[in-house]
């Protein structure tokens, strides 16, 4: 088995990172039998150019969080996080606020599983930048 990446939106709330999918999938079924992962935040500043080519280099930030993905069952509480990654990556995009009966309504239309939303609880952490 080799490991598994997977790019996403993901929000930092109350001291832990949240993500969502839709219920089903590869994502899904890695996460429920081997929830310990390693989640990684990174942001490219650009090039730092030099008169030598070999010491042209990038300037960087990067995070590597290291927990367990944890399913959340609370409806309200992933209502909240839901509402969280909307206004972080669409502000003001919607008038009314996220709901638990929305979460119990908002299905795959592949396969009609609703939505998961994750947490990752830091159980260490490693920052580097350049």
């Amino acid at each position: 088995m080799f490991p598994y990446v997977v790019p996403m939106n993901y929000v930092w709330h109350n001291g832990s990172v949240y993500f969502h999918g839709m219920g089903s999938g590869k994502k899904e079924d890695l996460l429920s039998q081997n929830p310990p992962v390693c989640f990684t935040i990174y942001r490219e500043q650009g090039t730092v150019t030099d008169p030598v080519p070999c010491h042209v280099d990038t300037s960087y930030m990067s995070v590597m969080i290291f927990g367990k993905a944890e399913k959340m069952s609370d409806k309200e509480e992933a209502a909240e996080v839901l509402q969280k990654l909307v206004d972080k990556y669409m502000p003001k995009y919607y008038s009314n606020p996220l709901t638990s009966t929305f979460i119990e309504r908002y299905k795959s239309s592949l396969d009609g599983n609703a939505v998961s939303v994750y947490r990752i609880t830091p159980q260490g952490m490693i920052a580097k930048e350049n």
